[in-house]
C-alpha cells in the first residue's frame, strides 16, 4: 500500500452531480509529500459492490468513500484524517455522523448519543446545519456520507445487495477486526450534503433483515 496517497472512491450515476463533488475535491488543500486519487464507480450494482471494486483498484493506503451528492468544504480535510490516522494506529476508521451504541432498531440516529455535524442542503436556496459543536468522541457506528479508512476490509456485497446498512456493516467488521471508529471534533461542518427527502421501500427492510442476521449479537 502507498502510505503516501489518499483515494476518494463514489458510487456515481449523475455525471453533473459527481462533476460538483469532484470539484470540491481537487479544491482541497494537498500536502506536498500526499497524492491524490479521485476514483468514480460507474453503474455499481449495489453500495458494498460498488466501494469494493473501488477499494481494489488501489493501492492508496487511505481510502475516503463519500457520497456523488456530498461536497467536502473542510480545504484541510487530508490533514484533519491522516494526522488523527498516524497518531492512533487503533483507529480503523473516521466518519462525521454516528453513535455511541447501535439501537436496536440498528438505525444509528436513534441512538441515545448520537453525533453529527453536517450540513443538509434539502432546498438549493437554504443550507440546513445543526447547532451544536461535535466533540472528537469513538463511536460505535457511523453514517456514510463519508467514511475514510486506513486499513483495507472488505465491503459486505456478499451480504447486502443494495444501498442500505452498508455503512453501518462496515462499522461493525472494522470493530470486529479490533479497529476503533472516531468522529473527530466539529466547531462546523466540514461536508454539505446536498440531499433529499426519499421513502424507505421495501429493499430497505429486505437488508435491515439481512443485517440483523449477520450482526445480531452485536447490537443486542
Amino acid at each position: 500500500m502507498d502510505e503516501q496517497k489518499v483515494a476518494f472512491i463514489t458510487c456515481a450515476n449523475n455525471e453533473a452531480m459527481y462533476a460538483e463533488m469532484e470539484l470540491y475535491l481537487e479544491n482541497l488543500w494537498l500536502p506536498e509529500d500526499i497524492k491524490m486519487e479521485i476514483i468514480p464507480v460507474w453503474g455499481a450494482e449495489s453500495m458494498c459492490a460498488g466501494y469494493e471494486k473501488g477499494r481494489c483498484s488501489t493501492n492508496a493506503k487511505y481510502k475516503v468513500y463519500l457520497h456523488q451528492d456530498v461536497l467536502l468544504i473542510r480545504k484541510d480535510f487530508i490533514q484533519q484524517i491522516l494526522w488523527r490516522f498516524r497518531e492512533n494506529n487503533e483507529v480503523g476508521m473516521i466518519g462525521l455522523a454516528g453513535c455511541k451504541k447501535l439501537p436496536t432498531s440498528c438505525k444509528w440516529w436513534e441512538a441515545e448519543e448520537k453525533y453529527g455535524k453536517i450540513a443538509h442542503a434539502l432546498r438549493a436556496e437554504h443550507i440546513e446545519v445543526p447547532p451544536a459543536s461535535v466533540p472528537e468522541c469513538e463511536v460505535e457506528a457511523i453514517d456514510g456520507v463519508l467514511i475514510a479508512t486506513q486499513y483495507d476490509i472488505p465491503w459486505r456485497a456478499d451480504l447486502l445487495k443494495g444501498w442500505h446498512f452498508y455503512d453501518i456493516s462496515i462499522s461493525l467488521e472494522y470493530r470486529r477486526h479490533g479497529y476503533k471508529i472516531i468522529i473527530p471534533k466539529q466547531e462546523e461542518p466540514w461536508v454539505i450534503h446536498c440531499t433529499s427527502f426519499k421513502h424507505l421501500g421495501e429493499d430497505y427492510h429486505a437488508e435491515m433483515d439481512a443485517f440483523k442476521r449477520e450482526y445480531i449479537e452485536l447490537v443486542r
